[in-house]
C-alpha cells in the first residue's frame, strides 16, 4: 500500500453570510462599541473582501479586538493571519499562541491548526504525541480534515504505534462526510486488506465514489480494479475508460495501462499509433513500464519505425530504474549488438540486477551466458543454479537446460532420472528441443535394458 502523507491544515474558518456594504456600516458601529462577534464578523468581511475592501491589516485588527475579548473563532484566524504571513512574513510562535487560546477553547479548527504546527515543528519543537493529541481533539468533534489528519499519522505510527485499525476508523469517517482523500485511503486499506477485512466490492465502491469526483488516483484505481476483475466484473472497456480519465489528467500509471491495452487491443481496437503516444506521455513523466513498453515498440516497430537505438535508450532508462523486465531486455539488446555494442560482460551485469529480483527469463539467460562462458567465466554449477530457479517457475528451456546437464553430468552428478524429470517438464509444455532428448533418452534407456544380461 502506497504510503500516505500528512497534510498540514491551516484553515481560516470562513462561516457566515456575505456581508453588503450596509452590514458593514452596521457591523461596525457595533463593533466600536465592544460587541465581540461583530469585530469577528467585521474582520471577516475584511478578509473576504465582502462589503468592504479586502484588508488583511484591518481584518487583524478587528479580530484581535475580538480575541482579546475570547472570541475562539477570531482567535483561530489571528494564528492563521500570522501562520500565513498575511502582514508579511510568517509568525510560527504568534500563530501557536492564538491558535492554542482557541483550541483550549475547544475550536476545532484551532486544534487541528494547532496539531499541524506540532506535526511540522512550526513555532514549537515537533512533537507527533501532541500532534495527535490536538488531532484527535478536532477528530472527535467531527472536524473532517482533523480526522484525515489523525488517519495519516496512525497509519504511519508518526506518534509511536502503527495503529492501521484506528487509521481505517478516521479515514471512514472523514470518507462518510466527502472527504475525497480519506474515500481513496479507505478504498485502498479495503482492497488490501489493511486494518480492515479484505473487500474489494467496498474497495470498488469508495473508489468509485472519489472517481466521481474527478480524484485521478481514485479512476486510476478502480480502472485497475475493471482490469483485474477485483469487486467488480472483468472488463476491458470498463478500464479503458477509467484510464482514459486519469490519463488525460497525466497520471503516468493510467497512461501507461491505456498504452498496453491499446498495444494488445484489449477493450478497444488495436492502435499501435494511440499505444506509442500514452507509452510517451508516461516515459516521459519517468514511469518505468511506459519507457520499457517504449524501447518495446522501438525494438519492434509498432507505432514508430524500428530503431534499435531508440530501444536501447528507453530500456535503459528503466532498467537504471531498477525494472527488471527493461535490464533483461536491454542485456539481450547487448548480446544480440542491437543498438547498443555487442557486449557480454554488458549483458551479464543486467541479466544478473534482473535475476536477483526474480525475473525469471533473466534468471535462465544469466544461465545460459554460465553455460557458454559469455561474459562470465564459464561456469557449469553456477549455470545449474539459475536454471534451477527458472525451472521451479516452470521457464521451459530452463527446464530443458536443467535437464541437459543432469543428462552430461555438467555442474552436477549425472542422474538420468533427474534429466528425465525436468526434460518432461519441458516437453509437456511444448519445448521441441526438450521432446526429442527425452526420445533420445528413452531410446537409450531402452537399448541398455535390451542389452542387459539375463
Amino acid at each position: 500500500m502506497r504510503v500516505l502523507f500528512l497534510v498540514f491544515f491551516s484553515l481560516l474558518l470562513l462561516a457566515g453570510p456575505a456581508l453588503a456594504q450596509e452590514d458593514v456600516a452596521t457591523m461596525r458601529v457595533k463593533a466600536e462599541k465592544g460587541d465581540a462577534d461583530a469585530q469577528y464578523r467585521l474582520g471577516f468581511a475584511y478578509a473576504q473582501g465582502q462589503g468592504a475592501p479586502q484588508d488583511w491589516k484591518e481584518a487583524e485588527k478587528w479580530w484581535r479586538l475580538a480575541a482579546d475579548l475570547g472570541n475562539a473563532d477570531a482567535q483561530n484566524n489571528l494564528g492563521f493571519i500570522y501562520k500565513n504571513g498575511k502582514l508579511g512574513s510568517p509568525d510560527f510562535t504568534e500563530a501557536e499562541k492564538w491558535f492554542r487560546k482557541a483550541a483550549e477553547q475547544g475550536n476545532a479548527n484551532a486544534q487541528s491548526n494547532l496539531g499541524g504546527l506540532y506535526s511540522a515543528g512550526l513555532g514549537v519543537k515537533m512533537d507527533w504525541k501532541e500532534a495527535e493529541k490536538w488531532y484527535r481533539k478536532a477528530a472527535e468533534q467531527g472536524l473532517v480534515n482533523a480526522q484525515l489528519a489523525l488517519g495519516d499519522l496512525l497509519f504511519q505510527g508518526k506518534s509511536g504505534v502503527v495503529d492501521y485499525n484506528a487509521a481505517a476508523k478516521w479515514y471512514l469517517k472523514a470518507a462518510d462526510q466527502g472527504n475525497v482523500t480519506a474515500m481513496v485511503a479507505i478504498a485502498r486499506m479495503y482492497r488490501d486488506g489493511v486494518g480492515v477485512p479484505q473487500f474489494y466490492r467496498e474497495a470498488s465502491d469508495w473508489f468509485r465514489k472519489a472517481a466521481e469526483k474527478g480524484n485521478v488516483e481514485a479512476q486510476y484505481n478502480r480502472g485497475m480494479l475493471f482490469r483485474l476483475g477485483n469487486g467488480v466484473a472483468q472488463s476491458d472497456r470498463e478500464a479503458w475508460e477509467w484510464f482514459k480519465k486519469a490519463a488525460e489528467q497525466g497520471h503516468p500509471g493510467a497512461q501507461f495501462e491505456l498504452s498496453y491495452l491499446y498495444a494488445h487491443g484489449l477493450g478497444v481496437a488495436s492502435d499501435p499509433a494511440a499505444a506509442e503516444m500514452w507509452a510517451r506521455k508516461a516515459a516521459d513523466q519517468g514511469d518505468p513500464k511506459a519507457q520499457h513498453m517504449l524501447g518495446n515498440l522501438y525494438e519492434q516497430g509498432k507505432g514508430v519505425t524500428a530503431d534499435p537505438k531508440e530501444a536501447a535508450r528507453w530500456y535503459r532508462l528503466a532498467a537504471d530504474q531498477g525494472f527488471a523486465e527493461a535490464q533483461n531486455d536491454l542485456a539481450s539488446l547487448h548480446v544480440q549488438g542491437a543498438g547498443v555494442d555487442k557486449d557480454f560482460s554488458q549483458a551479464a551485469e543486467w541479466y544478473h540486477k534482473a535475476a536477483v529480483q526474480g525475473f525469471v527469463k533473466a534468471q535462465y539467460n544469466f544461465g545460459v551466458l554460465y553455460q557458454l562462458g559469455e561474459g562470465v567465466e564459464q561456469n557449469y554449477k553456477e549455470a545449474y543454479e539459475w536454471f534451477y530457479k527458472a525451472a521451479l517457475a516452470g521457464h521451459p528451456k530452463a527446464q530443458y537446460s536443467l535437464g541437459m546437464l543432469y543428462l552430461k553430468g555438467q555442474g552436477v552428478p549425472q542422474y538420468d532420472s533427474e534429466a528425465e524429470k525436468w526434460l518432461k517438464r519441458a516437453a509437456d509444455q511444448g519445448e521441441a528441443k526438450a521432446q526429442r532428448a527425452l526420445r533420445d533418452l528413452k531410446d537409450k534407456q531402452s537399448r541398455e535394458r535390451s542389452q542387459a544380461p539375463q
